[in-house]
């Protein structure tokens, strides 16, 4: 547990910070919210991972158009939490717009 409880000291310092000089709903707070999501979830604390990246979610939603290729990335990391808790129906719909936006960039990248 060392070494996510380091993980966890310095991602809460680096909130901190932002907070101060960005304010809170800053997009840069998402990817700090997804590796909190991602270390809690690795030390078993699957409903507070759950809440951050939510939280990474909300604010990619709020700050981004719908095909930024950072919102694949909340799609999936909701996906694969909702479905180590169980509800694999939530997982199932994020899944199924991560897989829609998979399918849409690489009809972009054929066509280039």
């Amino acid at each position: 547990m060392g070494d996510y409880t380091i993980a966890l000291s310095f991602f809460q310092k680096s909130l901190d910070i932002r907070q101060k000089s960005l304010g809170e709903d800053h997009i840069s707070f998402a990817n700090i919210y997804d590796n909190l999501g991602s270390v809690y979830k690795s030390i078993g604390s699957k409903l507070v991972a759950q809440s951050y990246y939510q939280k990474a979610f909300d604010i990619r939603q709020r700050s981004l158009d719908e095909n930024h290729p950072e919102m694949a990335n909340s799609y999936n990391n909701l996906g694969t939490i909702h479905s180590s808790i169980g509800d694999k129906s939530k997982a199932l719909a994020y899944y199924e717009r991560h897989l829609k936006f998979s399918k849409n960039l690489a009809q972009i990248i054929i066509q280039i």
